[in-house]
């Protein structure tokens, strides 16, 4: 989208907003995803993608075979970059496709035949997907996709198997978390992370699945979302939207 539109698209929300009744109604949705769409939005920057997360203050940068996220901020002390390296089952697993890169709006795939890895820019986090489209050799009991971590962040493991929080000297950094896996047919399939090194893997008991399977973490900073969770509360919003509706609507004074 044109930098342009998306800033009128921005003010076109800012306008509602101000003019909108007392009582908190909800934006209309084609507006609301249109303010979405534009401020999420995956854009060229050079021979990268890149995007920014708002509510987690991060930048995403999409290379030809990765992603590196940083902060927004200019004093920033750290990134963290993550790669799929490999695609099989417990000690075998296969180098993949050099990736075909897509990208749609707040959407990016690095399409690897058999594996399309996917990006969602959301409000709450970058969601990561990957559909597989058939198991790496027939009958596979269990997946494992290999991912190769960059930037030196600590890991911490705040809930095994599950949910990893990454730190950088000066505190946390961003969390790796709410992995769930989901076949064809609907049904969640029994998922792991592992860490090895600098290898971060995620392993799935594929079992009796359906295919295509999709598999969904997500990376988000927990720390920004509780706060923005906090300020978009309902009470607060109104409160805001009373308050700018004030402001922009009240006749101006200037002395004679």
């Amino acid at each position: 989208m044109n930098p342009t539109n998306r800033w009128w698209l921005l003010l076109l929300g800012l306008a509602w907003w101000a003019q909108a009744p007392a009582a908190p109604d909800e934006m209309p949705q084609g507006l609301g995803q249109a303010l979405h769409e534009a401020r999420h939005a995956i854009e060229a920057e050079g021979d990268s993608l890149v995007a920014i997360n708002h509510r987690n203050d991060q930048r995403i940068r999409f290379e030809g075979e990765g992603i590196e996220v940083t902060p927004t901020a200019e004093d920033a002390d750290w990134r963290w970059g993550m790669t799929l390296t490999g695609y099989g089952t417990p000690g075998d697993i296969q180098p993949v496709q050099n990736a075909e890169r897509q990208v749609e709006g707040t959407r990016l795939e690095y399409r690897r035949g058999p594996i399309t890895e996917w990006y969602v820019n959301k409000s709450v986090g970058l969601e990561q997907g990957f559909t597989l489209s058939q198991p790496p050799v027939p009958d596979a009991n269990e997946l494992v996709l290999a991912l190769a971590l960059e930037g030196g962040l600590t890991p911490e493991w705040e809930q095994p198997g599950q949910a990893l929080r990454f730190h950088a000297p000066s505190g946390y950094a961003l969390s790796y978390r709410e992995l769930k896996v989901i076949d064809a047919k609907g049904v969640e399939l029994p998922a792991r992370l592992a860490l090895d090194g600098a290898s971060l893997e995620i392993r799935v008991d594929a079992r009796g699945a359906a295919w295509p399977v999709v598999v969904d973490p997500l990376v988000f900073d927990e720390q920004n979302a509780s706060r923005v969770w906090l300020l978009s509360s309902p009470c607060l919003m109104s409160l805001g939207a009373r308050l700018l509706r004030s402001i922009m609507l009240e006749p101006s004074i200037r002395p004679a």
